[in-house]
């Protein structure tokens, strides 16, 4: 009987947490749409580049709490995990904001000097107050995602849905559209992060000042995984800055309105990917590291499969997609498409393996790992591109992959022949 209503409270949390992120996809896929079709290609290249550097920014941040906290949250008793988390909080907050005034300074220098123009120092405020806002917001999800309040998780984000379209309308109606998304961005974000914050309060998961000197206690292995984050955003979104450099801004609206497409399978498989560290954490606690990949390996096929029907119904609806919801078509769009279906196939079997390498804090391993990968990617990627246009940007990504995944595949066989008790990587 406990068996069974343990199964069922994994499937409610499991739910909670793929209905999470299909609303946050949705809304994001709605966003993009809405700014393909009403604003220029430039405004639109824009949003996207600023974006995907808040993402490299939550990257960074996820990568250096998210399992290193985990890890050390399982076994403490729950007055303990409050002064942790509030104490990794209060040190965070000041390491943002000094960082935010730092970055806000050093383009208000640039803008004097004439070195970037007005229209690109709105779009540098825009991204500063949007990060702070994000990586506010980020925090609490990794605390309400550590003890799996899933329920809480989507009632914040509905928040933010409602203020971030509300917000993207109206500033459709402006001249510069995609500062203006900018800024809705933040807006919302605040109005989640300041819902999570006092639910977080409220529930005891954050408590007092908290301890001083977390931030320390995590850099050592906090370190190493956020290199290994930065160090795959390079591959995984800095295409978009490639393009950019190589081509021009409006080349990076045809290489990620086309990545839209995939949105709906990314939004299944990152609410997985939420749910299933903390989820394998406890698994690797209790049955050891033989268990965990065998049931990674079971969901990364499961995914993989789920990829491929995605796919194959994706192709057939193309033209409707491209030609009455999209209102745009964009040059080599089918070819643009067939390589994201091909990394994104490859990244939903990747994310489940690497999970066994995260909770053994293989993190130093995974950065080298990442780094080949992305310079792997890098180095095809350029030649690519004065072939192929955008696509060859997306050419260097999918050998980036492939290498990735084969390297996980092969460090998280050598783990399992390791051993079965957990341990910490030496730094």
């Amino acid at each position: 009987m406990n068996h069974a209503a343990g199964s069922s409270s994994r499937l409610r949390r499991l739910g909670s947490a793929v209905a999470d992120q299909a609303l946050l996809s949705a809304t994001n896929l709605a966003a993009g749409v809405a700014l393909i079709r009403h604003a220029s290609d430039k405004q639109y290249g824009y949003y996207v580049l600023a974006t995907n550097a808040v993402l490299l920014m939550v990257t960074l941040q996820n990568g250096f709490f998210g399992a290193p906290m985990i890890n050390r949250l399982t076994p403490l008793p729950p007055d303990e995990q409050g002064q942790l988390v509030a104490g990794l909080k209060r040190e965070q907050g000041t390491v943002l904001l000094l960082g935010v005034a730092a970055f806000l300074g050093l383009a208000a220098v640039t803008f004097a000097l004439g070195l970037i123009s007005s229209e690109m120092l709105g779009v540098a405020a825009a991204f500063s107050v949007c990060a702070l806002a994000m990586l506010h917001r980020e925090f609490f999800r990794m605390v309400m995602l550590a003890h799996r309040h899933t329920g809480h998780l989507l009632r914040a984000d509905l928040f933010f849905v409602v203020v971030f379209l509300g917000g993207v309308e109206l500033a459709l109606g402006t001249t510069r559209p995609g500062i203006g998304a900018l800024l809705a961005l933040c807006a919302a974000a605040a109005v989640a992060g300041f819902s999570l914050s006092v639910t977080a309060r409220r529930g005891k998961l954050i408590v007092g000042a908290g301890q001083s000197g977390m931030l320390r206690q995590l850099a050592p292995v906090g370190a190493w995984a956020a290199a290994g984050g930065a160090i795959y955003w390079v591959y995984g979104q800095g295409y978009s800055y490639l393009v950019a450099g190589t081509l021009d801004v409006g080349a990076v609206a045809a290489v990620s309105a086309t990545r839209l497409l995939m949105m709906p399978l990314n939004l299944v498989a990152t609410g997985v990917s939420q749910l299933m560290l903390p989820t394998a954490s406890g698994w690797l606690h209790r049955e050891g590291a033989v268990k965990v990949m065998s049931r990674l390996l079971w969901i990364g096929g499961a995914m993989c499969l789920m990829a491929m029907l995605y796919f194959c119904v994706a192709w057939q609806l193309r033209g409707w997609i491209f030609g009455s919801l999209l209102h745009r078509t964009f040059a080599n769009q089918d070819q643009l498409f067939c390589l994201w279906a091909g990394i994104f196939g490859l990244m939903v079997v990747r994310d489940q393996l690497q999970f066994l390498l995260v909770l053994r804090e293989r993190f130093r391993t995974l950065a080298v790992l990442s780094l080949c990968s992305a310079g792997l990617a890098v180095a095809l990627s350029y030649p690519a591109m004065l072939h192929l246009g955008a696509g060859g940007a997306l050419v260097g990504m999918l050998a980036g992959e492939v290498l990735n995944i084969a390297g996980i595949a092969f460090l998280a066989r050598r783990e399992v022949r390791l051993g079965m008790s957990p341990c910490v990587e030496a730094i």
